[in-house]
């Protein structure tokens, strides 16, 4: 730990309030590492509390960006906090040290580690739904995702809104004059190195992508990584399904081999009955065939403790039948670890959960001379990406205050509609409501909050907490699909109003090279001079024959 704590990656300077929480800052456009403070938060600046420098120390087996703030020395005080005595500022850094060394490690990440998220969002026709999936790669942040089903035979990869990724596509086939089936998209975040992009066979055109990207290990030797999202027939024992596994496992065992492939998507398979509400298995031959073949191991038969309630990733929308259809397999003849679960996140009209898949490889390696176990020292993640800071308008720039507040209130109007603030509020009253109703029935009006005065006037005389219960849950399940109609027309209004600027600005005289759709958004490849020819090179051996050669 003590290595983490002496790698600093930024340092701020600012007059901070008392309690500053990530919500009080949002990314700069066109900086990802910039944050900046909302305008509430000036306003309770004319007090300040101390001026301190800052470290943002990275947390050890993290694979994200963000880390601990540790306040190292304070500059100058204000009356309040001088007017504390010498234990009280003694007990203050024993805390942030405590903090900063023994804090609980959740939902780490090991060096080498590798995190994927998956999901089936039946379609990328929804504004609202696609805003629902970039927020939950936003807040989950893996090294990769894949989103099956676009049904479209047109790219639409860019509709998500995922920066931080390089987005990979293979879009649908044609099931009709206007409408598709299919498709497929996988990302990979950036910073993450890609070496190419797997050829698949034609007839699994919008049923599979396949990546081959390089994790860093602790001993500077590569992990070369072979990532597979695919989409797999719902007839898990017909002959298309037979015909699609043994492609996969053509696919997954070419030349030349990688150290490990990790498979996730959509498998339409279950190999338990415990993983389905029926306890009816369907045929899973063909892909026990293909796990048998290939040698991989399906995560949730290797995961403990499992519940099909908890962990189901299919609810049916007649009968409402619960099954795990989402499949991930690991295929590495070295050690791993490796954790998936179900994420609870709404992704809005569709029948499907996302699942997050954790896996970290070890740093063993074999060669000729023998093995060579992971070196104990590495156990603690080095500094990555700096992470977001506080950027803090200097004395000649106090017009930014006015001008961000301008942007932040122009850019939030389009949310904070009256109707959606008054039904969080109603919704929040509810929740307040039933858990009061817990201990027994509820007091007289005047002795309750006066925000939970309108929910309780609804609640029918003479009503038992039992009822009471039941008729505020019906009511806050009508208000959540009031709520959600009014956000899915505001963000297809957004996203009609974004589609028709860009025409607009094209019409206008900009470049038209928005408009065209690409299926694959990657960086361009290494490219070197030969020093001996004269002659560009791009492959992986040439360039490096003619870095050694330079060297030399």
């Amino acid at each position: 730990m003590s290595s983490a704590l002496m790698a600093p990656r930024k340092f701020l300077s600012g007059t901070l309030p008392a309690a500053l929480s990530d919500s009080a800052l949002i990314p700069i456009e066109g900086d990802p590492g910039e944050m900046r403070a909302k305008p509430s938060l000036f306003k309770n600046l004319a007090k300040p509390v101390s001026f301190f420098h800052v470290v943002s120390c990275p947390t050890p087996f993290s694979d994200s960006s963000s880390g601990l703030l540790f306040a190292t020395h304070p500059v100058r005080f204000s009356s309040t906090f001088c007017g504390l005595n010498r234990s009280c500022h003694f007990l203050f850094w024993a805390l942030g040290i405590f903090v900063c060394v023994f804090v609980p490690l959740v939902g780490a990440t090991p060096l080498g580690g590798f995190s994927v998220l998956s999901a089936n969002l039946n379609g990328f026709g929804n504004a609202y739904k696609l805003s629902l999936a970039s927020l939950a790669v936003q807040t989950h942040r893996p090294s990769a995702f894949v989103m099956n089903e676009t049904k479209s035979t047109n790219p639409c990869a860019h509709l998500l809104d995922v920066p931080e990724y390089v987005l990979y596509e293979s879009v649908g086939v044609p099931s009709g004059p206007r409408t598709g089936k299919w498709g497929i998209v996988l990302g990979i975040r950036r910073g993450i190195q890609i070496m190419r992009q797997i050829e698949a066979p034609l007839h699994l055109q919008g049923r599979l992508v396949a990546i081959d990207i390089v994790v860093p290990l602790g001993n500077s030797r590569p992990f070369c990584l072979w990532l597979i999202g695919l989409y797999a027939p719902w007839d898990s024992g017909g002959l298309q399904a037979a015909g699609f596994w043994a492609s996969v496992a053509e696919v997954a065992s070419a030349q030349p081999s990688p150290n490990g492939s990790i498979l996730v998507g959509d498998c339409n398979v279950t190999l338990r009955p415990c993983e389905h509400s029926t306890h009816v298995t369907p045929d899973a031959t063909h892909y026990r065939n293909f796990l048998h073949s290939t040698g991989a191991n399906d995560l949730w038969l290797l995961q403990g403790g499992f519940s099909l309630h908890r962990d189901y990733t299919l609810k049916s929308y007649n009968g409402g039948n619960l099954s795990t259809v989402d499949q991930a397999a690991v295929i590495s003849p070295s050690p791993y670890s490796a954790l998936i679960h179900a994420l609870p996140d709404f992704l809005g009209n569709t029948d499907h959960r996302a699942i997050l898949v954790h896996t970290s490889f070890d740093s063993f390696h074999q060669n000729g001379s023998g093995s060579h176990p992971p070196d104990p020292t590495l156990l603690i993640t080095p500094p990555s990406l700096p992470p977001p800071r506080l950027q803090y308008p200097g004395h000649g720039k106090k017009d930014k205050y006015h001008l961000f507040a301008d942007e932040v209130d122009a850019a939030l109007a389009l949310w904070n509609k009256r109707e959606i603030q008054q039904l969080n509020r109603n919704i929040k009253a509810i929740g307040s409501l039933i858990f009061r109703l817990r201990s027994g029935p509820l007091l007289p009006l005047h002795f309750l909050p006066y925000c939970v005065w309108e929910m309780a006037r609804m609640i029918p005389p003479n009503s038992s907490p039992q009822n009471a219960t039941q008729f505020l849950h019906a009511q806050r399940k009508r208000f959540c699909k009031e709520r959600y109609w009014l956000m899915n027309r505001l963000a297809y209004e957004r996203a009609v109003s974004h589609e028709n600027g860009r025409f607009n600005a094209v019409l206008c005289g900009q470049s038209a090279k928005s408009l065209i759709p690409h299926c694959v958004f990657a960086d361009l490849p290494m490219v070197l001079e030969d020093p001996q020819t004269g002659e560009l090179v791009s492959s992986p051996d040439e360039v490096k024959a003619a870095t050694s050669f330079y060297f030399q």
